[in-house]
């Protein structure tokens, strides 16, 4: 019998026999020892305290589930992304403060209306296969998509969901974040990737992008081509796809050392340098602009000024 059981038990018996006792005639009454009805008031004064403790303790514990319930709330409703509860049918059963404020509706008018209302018509069919493939396959997947605002304007945004199925009948959590930020930074991105990809490809001086090789001692021996662009061919005559991946001993055997001493050199005090030499075996006399691009590598930018200074 547990502690609790056997306070109930004990409760229920002193209650008994306080009943007897308050139902005897005064002259009954009378016969009992006085020292029986002081043990049954100190037990009832004993098992009162005991139950006034019991009460705050009760009390505490109530506050304290208030407290933690709104602590809990207000974690649900300023949430840094937008929460949304959603029945089987896609219709919007609950919504915290944050999804009202990023989507600038009125909490009241988002409660009861259909969720794919709010994706933007060019999306909407994708939303509705990320729905089944979440049913379907009962993981929460991540998608993203353009949300539409009250006053019309879109926004991108992260979805994270989840399909939870009782009875039979699935109900939705919807996560949503706003990723206009890193959407826009992307953009710019992938715009000045464009960029540089057109101006790599269309400048007239040679490109390469190197990383320098040691030996055992530390000696610099030879370099990398990691890449390089059209007018690199078009200035040695070699081509990109044979270049690239290769060293320059392996393209070049009889380059001459004054080159890999140079751009070790680059590489090692991080200073750019202008150098101009000849590479023998190619005939050409080369100016070449050379600069540190990262640990043990380097970049140049050359032109062929061969015909302008002729060996002698």
């Amino acid at each position: 019998m547990t502690d609790k059981s056997s306070q109930l038990e004990h409760l229920h018996e002193l209650h008994l026999n306080a009943e007897k006792i308050a139902s005897l005639k005064a002259e009954e009454f009378q016969k009992i020892p006085a020292w029986d009805i002081q043990a049954l008031l100190l037990n009832v004064v004993k098992h009162a305290e005991q139950l006034e403790k019991e009460k705050e303790a009760l009390n505490k514990s109530h506050l304290e589930l208030e407290e933690f319930q709104q602590q809990c709330l207000d974690l649900y409703n300023f949430a840094p992304v937008g929460y949304f509860n959603l029945d089987e049918k896609g219709v919007i059963t609950n919504v915290n403060i944050t999804a009202s404020d990023m989507l600038n509706f009125p909490k009241d008018e988002l409660l009861n209306s259909d969720f794919i209302s709010l994706i933007h018509p060019e999306q909407k069919e994708a939303f509705s296969s990320y729905l089944k493939r979440i049913s379907e396959s009962g993981v929460r997947l991540s998608t993203e998509l353009k949300i539409l605002r009250s006053e019309g304007t879109s926004f991108y945004a992260q979805l994270q969901t989840i399909a939870l199925k009782d009875k039979g009948v699935y109900t939705y959590r919807v996560s949503v974040a706003d990723i206009s930020d890193r959407k826009q930074a992307e953009n710019n991105l992938k715009e000045n990737e464009e960029k540089y990809r057109m101006l790599f490809e269309s400048m007239e001086e040679g490109y390469a992008f190197c990383e320098m090789i040691y030996d055992q001692s530390g000696n610099p021996v030879d370099f990398r081509y990691l890449a390089v662009n059209p007018a690199f061919a078009k200035l040695t005559g070699l081509p990109v796809e044979w270049v690239v991946g290769r060293t320059v001993r392996e393209i070049i055997p009889s380059i001459e050392y004054a080159w890999i001493e140079t751009y070790n050199r680059v590489v090692q005090s991080g200073r750019s340098e202008r150098v101009q030499n000849y590479v023998a075996e190619l005939g050409k006399l080369y100016n070449v602009h050379a600069w540190r691009s990262g640990t043990n590598r380097f970049s140049a930018v050359f032109s062929d000024v061969t015909d302008n200074n002729p060996p002698s």
